[in-house]
């Protein structure tokens, strides 16, 4: 829920903050894309760093320069080239702390239930486009917009943070397969006639035609 902050929340602020800066919506939006483009390259390369070093050394730096980022929007002006600064900050943070870095976590943590809790897991989005347009909203009746990013990220920061490090670091480990999974596995049979006569590898032949 927190990595889509500045989704949810842009669209109630558009119009405060064009009507404050005199910027143009086409150019407020082009922050968006920015956006996309940075996550849309640095997909491989985040998922060749969870591999490496695990989602928890990835996800919580990135989520710190995510909501350092979403703060930081309230210090854009005047000129328009500060906020798609602030918003090619948020597309480096936004790609180490996406949906997609958490998700890894818990498929290779949970065992049982591992559909439910990615279910859980990928509900954050939906809340996301729930809750924060309503904090958002609140932020524009009781103060102004640079207000309202800075409180926001204040407050998920408040959350977040203490769960992520009041959890144990072998939560988010990368952990080998459990015995009882390799105790389902057959037998392995190392004998070469073993081989051949397991209808399993009757396919090989058609991997000639392939090739």
């Amino acid at each position: 829920m927190t990595s889509l902050t500045h989704f949810a929340t842009l669209g109630v602020f558009l119009p405060a903050i064009e009507a404050e800066t005199g910027w143009s919506r086409s150019g407020l939006s082009f922050g968006m894309l920015l956006f996309s483009i940075e996550t849309i390259v640095a997909a491989p390369f985040v998922g060749m760093l969870v591999d490496r070093f695990g989602p928890r050394r990835i996800g919580i730096p990135g989520l710190a320069l995510y909501l350092a980022a979403v703060a930081l929007l309230r210090r854009t002006g005047p000129s328009i080239w500060t906020w798609w600064a602030a918003w090619m900050l948020l597309g480096i943070g936004g790609s180490l702390a996406m949906f997609n870095v958490w998700t890894t976590a818990i498929s290779r943590h949970f065992d049982s239930a591992r559909g439910m809790a990615m279910g859980i897991a990928l509900a954050g989005p939906s809340m996301a486009a729930i809750v924060m347009p309503l904090l958002a909203t609140a932020a524009l009746h009781y103060a102004d917009w640079r207000t309202g990013y800075a409180v926001i990220a204040l407050v998920q920061a408040l959350i977040t943070f203490p769960l992520f490090c009041a959890g144990s670091p072998m939560a988010m480990r990368l952990k080998p397969p459990r015995p009882r999974l390799r105790a389902a596995l057959p037998p392995r049979c190392s004998s070469p006639g073993c081989s051949r006569a397991s209808p399993c590898f009757a396919w090989l032949p058609s991997c000639r035609s392939v090739r």
